[in-house]
């Protein structure tokens, strides 16, 4: 069964030694949801580590399923 109702986003996500942020945004550029580490622990907020990023790729994938997003195009910046 193929869909031709395909919903694209654009995820942002900048990764530097004291913080992870993640934008999700429309293909025209409107954001939909923004998140950072600092948004989702208080403790050691100013280190990215694997499991914070875990926890924004959770939270960009309930901003883009709230959206209905069904298929991304990622932006890494380091």
């Amino acid at each position: 069964m193929t869909s031709n109702n395909e919903i694209i986003g654009i995820v942002y996500i900048y990764a530097s030694f004291n913080n992870t942020i993640a934008q999700l945004t429309d293909l025209a550029g409107n954001t939909i949801g923004r998140t950072s580490g600092g948004q989702i622990t208080k403790h050691s907020r100013l280190k990215a580590n694997p499991t914070i990023a875990m926890f924004i790729a959770k939270k960009i994938a309930e901003y883009a399923r709230d959206y209905g997003i069904n298929s991304l195009y990622v932006r890494i910046k380091a």
